[in-house]
C-alpha cells in the first residue's frame, strides 16, 4: 500500500510539473501489478502527442512544411528513445531483433501512403497499451517502441525522397 501511495504522489508531482491531470488520472488506473514505471508511460504519452501531430501534418490536404515535420520527427524519435532507455534501465527490457526475409515485392507498386500507414499503426498499438487496463509486459512494450521508432524513420526517409 505504501508503494502505491508513493507512486500516486510521484504521478501527482509529474502532473503538476507537466500540467496534465488527465494523464495522471489515467496512470492511476493502470493495473497494480504493471511493471512499467509511470515515467515511461509519460514519455509514451508525449511521443504519441507528437506522432499524432506528424500524422495529421502528413495526411492534411495542404502540402506539409518539411522543416516543421523534420523537427517533429526528431522530437518524436528522441521521446521514443528516452522511453526505451528508461524502460531498459528500470526493467532490463530491450527490443528483440527481428530478422526479416528478403522481400520479393515490387517496390515500384508500393502505395505512397504506406509510411503514413505504418506510423498510424504504431500510434494505435502504443495508444492501446497506454490506455489499456491490462498489464503490459516490458518486453512487449520495448518491441512496440522499437517498431514506432522504425515507423518514424521510414516516414522521415520517405519525406526526404520527395
Amino acid at each position: 500500500m505504501t508503494t502505491q501511495l508513493l507512486d500516486l504522489a510521484a504521478d501527482d508531482q509529474l502532473a503538476e510539473a507537466v500540467g496534465d491531470a488527465a494523464l495522471a488520472a489515467l496512470l492511476r488506473s493502470k493495473p497494480a501489478d504493471d511493471e512499467i514505471p509511470s515515467a515511461v508511460w509519460w514519455l509514451i504519452a508525449e511521443t504519441l502527442r507528437t506522432s499524432v501531430t506528424i500524422r495529421r501534418e502528413v495526411t492534411s490536404a495542404s502540402p506539409p512544411d518539411l522543416d516543421t515535420l523534420a523537427t517533429l520527427l526528431t522530437e518524436a524519435s528522441l521521446l521514443t528513445e528516452a522511453a526505451l532507455a528508461e524502460l531498459a534501465e528500470t526493467t532490463s527490457a530491450r527490443p528483440m531483433l527481428v530478422s526479416m526475409p528478403p522481400s520479393r515485392a515490387d517496390h515500384s507498386r508500393v502505395a505512397p501512403t504506406r509510411p503514413t500507414f505504418g506510423l498510424q499503426l504504431s500510434i494505435l498499438f502504443l495508444a492501446r497499451m497506454l490506455v489499456g487496463n491490462r498489464t503490459t509486459t516490458p518486453q512487449r512494450l520495448a518491441n512496440t517502441l522499437a517498431a514506432h521508432l522504425r515507423a518514424l524513420a521510414v516516414l522521415e526517409v520517405d519525406l526526404h525522397s520527395r
